[in-house]
């Protein structure tokens, strides 16, 4: 009696231990897979968006531009503007423009052909140096060059290196003046009148409601930006960034034109000591970094004579 008592507790205890066991598992089960397919899901949503980055990155380094500007279709001409130059000490001979992006260029590149220059003003209309274009890996610069049509170029265009050709082409701001560097700043790209010029124009037109307007002022404005001036038959006149296209205050742009004065700081003794041996230095190495320019264009007439 005693061993089927024990055999019938041990079968019971065991069917405890079962059913136990089944609920456990039926549990797990149920609690799992919808976690596990909660995780799928999350993967199948991740990877994709990965995905998406990875081929626009890919596209990015490998597709061909979309489309090639009428720049490539037209003759090359600069603005009927042209800064002034009475009153302005110190001009540099215009032979040497080409020949100081000669020498900077000559340390960068083998092959290489440098454009025509383009004028630029100051904020007083006064000329003050010029954007020279250059175009790498050719012997020969395109002689078939010009601002796309307002209706061949977008806003979100000129965000685009593609839109300023900056695998293509280099620009060189020469000085106007001796008794500035030659070659204060160069970038990649295009400089802003062959790229945005005819799109500044319209935007001009439709925000002075007239049919035409005429440049009147290229500003090259150092770390303040590169700017149009338009005027229109009545007057009125817009100013707009070379590289943004937005419309500025023409006051802010031009203020210190405008006779807005800017209160010079009192220096002490000591200040304007070094002030002057930095003014001193700079002198010099403008003065040795022209010589090098002349240098290398006595050199050039030397050699077609």
């Amino acid at each position: 009696m005693k061993s089927t008592q024990k055999i019938r507790n041990l079968i019971e205890l065991l069917s405890c231990k079962v059913a136990r066991t089944v609920f456990l598992l039926l549990w797990l089960l149920l609690f799992i897979e919808p976690v596990a397919a909660e995780k799928s899901d999350a993967n199948e949503r991740e990877w994709p968006i990965e995905a998406n980055i990875n081929s626009k990155l890919q596209m990015a380094r490998t597709e061909k531009p979309s489309k090639r500007y009428t720049r490539n279709n037209i003759k090359l001409r600069t603005p009927d503007y042209k800064a002034e130059v009475q009153d302005v000490n110190d001009l540099v001979d215009p032979n040497l423009i080409i020949m100081a992006v000669e020498v900077e260029c000559d340390k960068r590149w083998e092959i290489y052909a440098i454009g025509e220059p383009l004028q630029c003003c100051d904020d007083n209309g006064k000329l003050v140096s010029y954007h020279v274009p250059v175009a790498i890996n050719v012997n020969t610069f395109p002689k078939l060059l010009t601002p796309p049509p307002p209706n061949e170029i977008t806003l979100s265009d000129i965000e685009k290196p593609d839109t300023w050709g900056a695998d293509e082409f280099w620009t060189f701001v020469v000085s106007a003046k001796e008794t500035d560097y030659p070659i204060p700043l160069y970038y990649s790209g295009l400089p802003p009148y062959l790229v945005t010029f005819h799109k500044a124009a319209e935007i001009a037109k439709q925000s002075l409601s007239e049919e035409s307007v005429i440049l009147t002022g290229y500003y090259s404005l150092g770390h303040r930006g590169d700017f149009y001036q338009f005027k229109a038959l009545s007057g009125d006149s817009i100013v707009i960034n070379c590289h943004t296209l937005r419309i500025e205050d023409k006051g802010k742009v031009l203020g210190r034109a405008e006779g807005v004065v800017t209160k010079k700081p009192v220096l002490t003794p000591e200040e304007k000591k070094r002030q002057e041996t930095k003014l001193r230095i700079y002198k010099e190495q403008v003065k040795e970094a022209w010589g090098e320019v002349k240098k290398k264009y006595e050199n050039a007439q030397g050699e077609k004579e």
